[in-house]
């Protein structure tokens, strides 16, 4: 949280507390896809596959058909990522 994190806490006497909205940010652990070749399903660490691209925080992930290829673990062939989507 560090720097990002806000005060919680109860409001102070007399001055008027308004209601802001908010977003919960999450960064995904995995990644699970199935393979085309061997249609069995397998998960890519998230992380590790952002690094593998040289992207700080995998933002080319979250929208797809970045071009993006990995390997399955149970027949070894490469697939590339198409579309993506968000559970």
């Amino acid at each position: 949280m560090g720097d990002r994190a806000g005060k919680i806490g109860g409001g102070r006497g007399g001055m008027s507390t308004k209601k802001a909205n908010y977003t919960i940010e999450r960064r995904p652990d995995y990644i699970i896809l199935e393979c085309p070749h061997c249609e069995i399903a397998f998960e890519v660490d998230f992380d590790k596959l952002a690094k593998d691209i040289h992207s700080e925080d995998g933002h080319e992930i979250w929208f797809g058909d970045a071009g993006v290829i990995v390997t399955c673990d149970y027949c070894g062939q490469e697939v590339e990522l198409g579309d993506a989507d968000v559970s």
